[in-house]
């Protein structure tokens, strides 16, 4: 699902089962901000109460209920779903990650992990990479303490427990390995053709 697309892609997932996977390409957790952003702040409660009843487009709410594999495409230049275009911080992708992982691993985000998701999630690729390095991420021992986690609790979402006998260093480093593994980084703008290199690694 790409852009507002998101929404109606990722309906669709929570309603039927035998959706196993998505993709959103350049969308949004909630449509409110953005909508806010484009009416004078007097119009607020308007806005509001417009959004809520008849347009509430909420992509995060219905991801958490997804139990499927999900793959989110930020487009690092986007001028369309940043709420202050041209500042990565605001790109409302960065809230539908966060909100994410907050659903599906409600233990690993906290106090410690946060302001460090925070801080990878307004940086570049190559930036991602050194946050990674400086923290000592092991993708392969993030897998690992996933694939355990799962043999003994099952695969169905949330994991409630992950993390409950876990030392804040490897809440930060499983934080950054599943920021990294549900996120891709695309530099372009909003509307820019998507490479086929994208959907490569969507099931890995």
């Amino acid at each position: 699902g790409w852009s507002i697309g998101g929404y109606s892609t990722t309906w669709a997932a929570k309603h039927y089962n035998d959706v196993k996977a998505v993709v959103l390409d350049a969308t949004f957790d909630d449509i409110l901000p953005l909508a806010l952003r484009q009416m004078p702040d007097v119009l607020e409660p308007l806005v509001k109460l417009t959004i809520r009843c008849y347009a509430d487009l909420n992509v995060a709410a219905n991801l958490a209920e997804y139990q499927g594999l999900i793959k989110l495409v930020r487009r690092s230049q986007d001028e369309i779903i940043a709420t202050d275009p041209g500042d990565l911080a605001s790109n409302r992708g960065n809230m539908l990650l966060s909100k994410l992982l907050r659903r599906r691993y409600p233990l690993l985000i906290n106090a410690t992990t946060e302001p460090i998701l925070c801080n990878w999630l307004v940086t570049t690729a190559a930036e991602q990479a050194s946050l990674m390095e400086e923290f000592n991420v092991n993708r392969e021992e993030c897998r690992q303490i996933l694939n355990e986690y799962k043999e003994q609790y099952g695969s169905k979402y949330p994991y409630s427990s992950l993390g409950a006998q876990l030392t804040d260093e490897q809440h930060i480093q499983l934080v950054l390995y599943l920021a990294e593994h549900y996120m891709v980084d695309f530099a372009a703008n909003h509307v820019t053709p998507l490479p086929s290199r994208i959907f490569m690694n969507i099931t890995t």
